[in-house]
């Protein structure tokens, strides 16, 4: 059994995108948590959470004076999360 994540409008809309992949799915739970859905910065898959909490981060960052080029650098040293790390390099 496989488990994973499929953006779509509707769930009939994820069946679809799935069986023209040769998937049968058993069980499709919509996710209602907006911060539960991913998006792509390049090549990879961000968490909206990450990328939120990377937001509040470089903000506060920012306004003590820190530069762009030097904010993002921290938090990208400082990120747990290897898809943003790898964005943000």
């Amino acid at each position: 059994m496989t488990k994973g994540k499929i953006d779509a409008p509707s769930k009939k809309a994820a069946i679809a995108k799935l069986r023209e992949r040769g998937i049968n799915p058993r069980e499709i739970n919509e996710s209602s948590n907006i911060l539960d859905k991913e998006f792509n910065l390049g090549r990879s898959k961000v968490k909206n959470q990450d990328f939120v909490i990377y937001c509040r981060q470089f903000a506060t960052l920012i306004r003590a004076g820190v530069s762009v080029v030097d904010a993002t650098n921290i938090l990208a040293r400082q990120t747990r999360s290897k898809s943003l790390k790898r964005a943000l390099e």
